[in-house]
């Protein structure tokens, strides 16, 4: 992972289920380089996904049992919990309209 401030550093905010942030994992961007794309994708992050592009998601606190708590569990695997733990003792709002949570990758 690149150091804050490092213009390679690539931060995903993140508002849809269609919207994966790390589209460049799409066939087309097998030679390393992204490539921008515009459209539907298939792809389905979950636990054990290898991001290539995205270092940082910018997200909600997102519903139990839900394909965007994959999302998050996939790139903080390991810490998702105790922060959702956390955001719920601390009484943060959840879903659409709740609070926003930073999510490194872990490396």
């Amino acid at each position: 992972m690149t150091e804050a401030g490092d213009p390679d550093r690539l931060v995903a905010p993140q508002d849809r289920a269609e919207d994966a942030p790390d589209r460049a994992l799409r066939p087309e961007t097998l030679d390393d380089v992204p490539h921008p794309f515009r459209g539907a994708t298939e792809l389905f992050v979950k636990p054990g996904h290898r991001f290539r592009w995205v270092d940082v998601l910018i997200t909600n606190f997102h519903l139990p049992r839900s394909s965007l708590l994959l999302l998050v569990a996939a790139l903080a695997p390991g810490r998702w919990r105790k922060a959702y733990e956390e955001a719920v003792a601390a009484g943060y709002r959840f879903y659409s309209y709740g609070d926003a949570n930073w999510i490194e990758r872990t490396s």
